[in-house]
């Protein structure tokens, strides 16, 4: 059985490496992603030090982080 915030880890990385350090960033900015909205601040914590541990084995140069909060900002979008 799953927890919520596995769920959540898994989704979000199915996206991409791109969009995983997007999400990163919204993160430790403290913005909540439509996936973590049902997360409390403990576990929306633990979604960012899951995501910050699955992307320390790929390191940067898999992606760049411009090139993730623009994947980010495009899904994302409102439009506002």
């Amino acid at each position: 059985m799953h927890t919520a915030v596995e769920i959540v880890v898994e989704s979000l990385c199915q996206n991409g490496c791109k969009a995983v350090w997007g999400y990163i960033a919204e993160l430790e900015a403290g913005r909540t992603l439509p996936d973590t909205e049902s997360l409390n601040d403990v576990q929306r914590c633990q979604v960012l030090i899951e995501l910050k541990e699955i992307m320390a084995v790929y390191g940067e140069t898999s992606c760049t982080l411009d090139d993730a909060i623009a994947t980010v900002e495009a899904k994302y979008s409102t439009g506002s």
